[in-house]
């Protein structure tokens, strides 16, 4: 997401509230995350330095990554090989507004495993969840899992090439990588990722969509002349690189909205929790269709699991909006209105705090059950891991808590800071892996740690771009 692009959208669609434009665009802070399989945890309760075991891929070129897939298996990026202008060298020279002066970088999706790679058109977008991958690959729109499997979803629809560094218009993946929707010939279409569910809805004036977890439900922003973005903006990743931007004239206007399979529509502040149950997240409200509010007072709703927390009666209590059950629950505090659990073998968990002896202290909420596992009293935490961990500390020591059994491992240390299975102490960052109880040291931050502690480095990263080949860093 390039810096600032909200505020455009918001320009943009005239007359509706910035919160419903980043809805509509998925430009709000994602949050829900998932894993392929539930993986045997190590039993013990702290931590241990391990050996870094090592693959690499790419070639001695400059380039950066866009993807490594949770279980470390597949990585996408890019890489300057080819001369691609004809000039006779090849050349990775990067504008101010991040782009590519000279030739232009081809994109790779790659088997570690294997070590096999195949180069693909252009990378769209990867799923929130990062499960998924979408691209365009010889004029095909693709949605690629990390099992290995393609989904060609046949011709790629245009892109919008007046604005270039918007989210992508040919296919989006929902805001819990659950669902996936695309135009196609026949309208826009919406599948889901894991089974077999499809429909299509008319296009009409449709500029834009957007797929929502709950898959009777669509955001559109509708209109008869697509508005238009003047400014240097030039690739939704020349944005990472541009060390100036501009944006001058914002040009036309779009209705956004939600809208049902059957035709019924809500305004573009709603998000769907259920099929017939909508948060309205400018107001923090939950209503039905008809807007006829809940019995209970609902303060937290989980997207993607059709629930909601609250209070009915007095008592705190888990609800589900689907079949209207209701389960009453001990006191967890949770932070937002709207969340987005993160999806593990033992169900989907949210991640909240509990008051023990006057201490505040980690929570993991099951967001179906009700059922609640206590952590360690904390300082600061990190958002959650796509694994169900979290990384959190205190004055004394690092933690790393599963929100759905409760483990906590400890590792006594100062810690400088902290991140989704990293921390940070004088010697530098580390990442773990929490089924082996190991880490290693790494050279920086990580921007993403796997399940099992495994992250990518590359040769060298003293410029704008990294300089290949890579290495796949794992705690064994």
């Amino acid at each position: 997401m390039i810096q600032g692009q909200d505020t455009m959208i918001i320009r943009i669609i005239k007359g509706q509230n910035a919160l419903a434009a980043r809805i509509l665009l998925g430009l709000f802070c994602i949050f829900a995350v998932a894993c392929e399989k539930k993986q045997a945890s190590w039993e013990g309760s702290s931590l241990r330095a391990g050996q870094a075991e090592t693959k690499k891929f790419g070639s001695e070129a400059d380039g950066f990554i866009e993807w490594l897939d949770p279980s470390a298996r597949f990585v996408a990026y890019y890489q300057f090989r080819e001369d691609s202008d004809g000039d006779g060298t090849v050349n990775a020279t990067l504008g101010d507004h991040g782009e590519p002066l000279g030739d232009r970088p081809t994109a790779y999706v790659r088997d570690l495993d294997k070590g096999t790679e195949f180069a693909v058109d252009t990378i769209l977008e990867v799923a929130p969840d990062g499960r998924h991958l979408s691209y365009v690959a010889d004029s095909h729109l693709h949605v690629f899992s990390n099992q290995g499997q393609k989904r060609d979803l046949g011709a790629a629809p245009p892109a919008d090439l007046a604005n270039p560094c918007l989210p992508p218009r040919q296919g989006r993946f929902d805001p819990t990588g659950t669902n996936f929707g695309y135009f196609a010939d026949t309208g826009f279409t919406t599948i889901t990722l894991e089974g077999s569910q499809r429909r299509t809805e008319p296009v009409d004036q449709l500029w834009r969509a957007e797929p929502t977890p709950a898959f009777d439900w669509t955001h559109r922003a509708e209109t008869d002349s697509p508005p238009k973005v003047s400014g240097t903006c030039v690739c939704r990743w020349c944005t990472r690189f541009a060390t100036s931007m501009g944006r001058y004239r914002f040009e036309g206007e779009a209705t956004t909205l939600l809208r049902r399979a059957d035709g019924k529509t809500a305004g573009p502040s709603m998000m769907p929790v259920a099929t017939d149950w909508l948060a309205d997240v400018q107001k923090r409200a939950v209503t039905n269709i008809d807007g006829k509010p809940h019995e209970c007072s609902l303060s937290t709703v989980f997207i993607g699991a059709q629930t909601a927390l609250g209070k009915c009666g007095g008592q705190s209590t888990l609800v589900n909006l689907s079949d209207g059950t209701k389960t009453a629950i001990e006191d967890v505090d949770v932070k937002s209105f709207l969340e987005f659990p993160v999806k593990t073998a033992d169900g989907k968990f949210v991640l909240g705090h509990r008051q023990v002896e006057g201490k505040r202290h980690l929570a993991g909420l099951n967001v179906e059950s009700g059922q609640i596992t206590v952590g360690p009293a904390f300082r600061r935490v990190a958002t959650p891991h796509p694994s169900g961990w979290v990384t959190a500390s205190d004055e004394k020591a690092v933690y790393l808590f599963n929100l759905a059994t409760g483990q906590t491992i400890t590792h006594v240390v100062v810690s400088k800071g902290i991140a989704p299975l990293a921390f940070a102490t004088d010697a530098g960052w580390h990442a773990v892996d929490p089924t082996t109880g190991r880490f290693i040291k790494v050279t920086k931050k990580p921007d993403v740690v796997s399940d099992s502690g495994c992250v990518v480095e590359p040769a060298n990263s003293a410029g704008k771009l990294d300089v290949g080949p890579w290495s796949l860093i794992c705690p064994r």
